[in-house]
């Protein structure tokens, strides 16, 4: 399933797991990317705003953990420094800025005035997409986020932003093709199906019931009205409703009943109230393209995102990517591509 929109550069970065001090010498690059650098002042700079402003590294954090990965503070042992996962995290985020940079370079793709007004809606959205996620502690809106940060930090973010996007429009060049989207849509007819349902809501033991005495042939409609705890539904058959891919709930009913042919039970589920359910998907049909289009749209979006996640593995696994040792090195592993901490921090 395509619609779930994938998250933008803020969330598309790889995090690295450590928890030691380091110190690296202003002299050296911290990174180099087919020769385009990373200079030492820009990158402790950026540790530095973000260390001093709690509510980005929350969300920094939050990200780390939905990718499965993650760093717990920012900060070194001793003043002035910074922990080296947290330090290997923030330079994989600016290799991979690097790396959208230099394909821009080498396309000639060119990012103006209101490309820079769109990135920074963009961050923005990303930023509330990951306080959004389940155990985000987080509080601060996207916006306030972004404007608590030092301008100069802000503006190098959203420019980095900006280096992506115009990597990502290039990689799906047909974005704002009327029938690119309706070829997308035919292709993937069945990811905007409209599902109308009917359900049993009950104990464990009723919802049993009920599946064995639809077994042994009663209709699912005389079911519901014997066994369904739910007096609206039960009175109905049954019936719960419809749901079109723009509908608030879609993402939960393809949870439920997604892989299920019309005219049969989907597997009994426990709602978060405690009640088990038993699903029948009455009719499962294609949603007209003029009512799926906002849908199609934001999956073919998630695909271009895609695409141009793979276009950047792709650019970084061939290119010469060089790391300041004192901050650690490059770990060249397709699929797995990020900087971990040095072995023996320097102190």
């Amino acid at each position: 399933m395509l619609v779930k929109k994938t998250l933008v550069l803020v969330l598309a970065l790889v995090i690295v797991v450590g928890a030691a001090v380091w110190r690296f010498p202003e002299a050296a690059d911290a990174a180099a990317v087919d020769g385009s650098t990373i200079s030492t002042s820009s990158f402790y700079g950026d540790l530095a705003a973000i260390s001093a402003h709690p509510d980005f590294v929350c969300y920094l954090k939050v990200a780390a953990k939905a990718q499965g990965q993650g760093f717990t503070s920012t900060q070194g042992a001793t003043p002035g420094t910074y922990s080296t996962d947290f330090a290997a995290y923030w330079l994989t985020r600016r290799i991979n800025a690097e790396a959208a940079k230099v394909f821009d370079a080498q396309h000639h793709l060119k990012v103006t005035s209101a490309d820079l007004a769109t990135a920074q809606e963009r961050y923005i959205a990303s930023i509330d997409a990951v306080g959004s996620l389940q155990g985000s502690t987080c509080t601060a809106k996207g916006a306030a986020v972004l404007a608590e940060l030092p301008a100069g930090f802000r503006a190098a973010e959203i420019a980095r932003q900006a280096d992506y996007d115009a990597m990502l429009a290039a990689t799906n060049a047909a974005l704002a093709d009327p029938s690119k989207l309706q070829a997308f849509y035919a292709a993937h007819l069945h990811d905007f199906d409209t599902y109308c349902l009917s359900g049993i809501v009950g104990t464990q033991a009723q919802v049993a019931q009920a599946q064995a005495e639809i077994a042994a042939g009663m209709s699912f409609a005389e079911a519901a009205a014997k066994f369904s705890q739910d007096p609206s539904s039960a009175a109905k058959g049954g019936q719960l409703g419809c749901w079109g891919p723009t509908s608030a709930a879609y993402a939960n009913v393809v949870a439920i009943a997604g892989k299920v042919p019309a005219g049969q039970l989907a597997p009994p589920y426990v709602n978060q109230y405690g009640n088990y359910i038993l699903v029948k998907v009455d009719t499962r049909t294609p949603t007209p393209y003029a009512e799926a289009a906002a849908a199609v749209r934001t999956a073919f979006e998630a695909a271009g995102q895609q695409a141009s996640a793979a276009v950047l593995g792709g650019l970084l696994y061939r290119a010469e990517v060089a790391v300041n040792p004192a901050i650690g090195f490059w770990n060249h592993v397709r699929g797995d591509l990020k900087v971990l901490p040095p072995a023996k921090p320097a102190r």
